[in-house]
């Protein structure tokens, strides 16, 4: 999720796609976020939880379950994983540069999803910081334990 292979389609330049490019930017959060997709998190949904811990709403177990179900993480995984193969052979380096602006192309448009779904949701208001009770929430729902994989990214982004 470099910003300077950004794909610019107006109708996915929206508030989320540009926090998440914010915030992808700090540093130790690429690192931090890389590593938890390793272990089975996806990243725009992390940074969903993010922006909307930021902006100060908060999503119920159905939401939540619904917000995870805009994105097919399948599609998406299979490119990252066919991408990585060619990563370093040379005879690639050109189409591996096109495959991350393809991969770019292929996660503006789910944000886009992504933020359409919250847009239209009538989400609750939160009055502190809910940005952890979120992360737990997420990792229980797709049955990965949370216990302390989400410090180093809530250092990274400073809330």
């Amino acid at each position: 999720m470099e910003s300077e292979n950004a794909v610019n389609h107006p109708e996915c330049n929206n508030d989320l796609w540009q926090y998440m490019l914010a915030i992808y930017q700090r540093r130790g959060v690429k690192a931090e976020l890389l590593a938890l997709q390793a272990q089975g998190f996806n990243v725009l949904i992390l940074l969903s939880l993010c922006w909307l811990s930021s902006t100060k709403r908060d999503l119920n177990s159905n939401q939540l379950n619904a917000l995870i179900s805009q994105v097919d993480d399948s599609l998406m995984s299979e490119f990252r994983s066919w991408r990585n193969r060619i990563k370093h052979a040379p005879v690639f380096h050109q189409m591996y540069k096109k495959a991350l602006d393809l991969e770019l192309g292929l996660e503006q448009l789910a944000v886009s999803q992504l933020y359409g779904y919250l847009i239209t949701e009538s989400l609750d208001e939160s009055e502190h910081d809910n940005l952890q009770s979120l992360l737990n929430r997420y990792s229980e729902l797709i049955n990965l334990p949370a216990s302390d994989k989400f410090a180093n990214l809530l250092a990274a982004i400073h809330y």
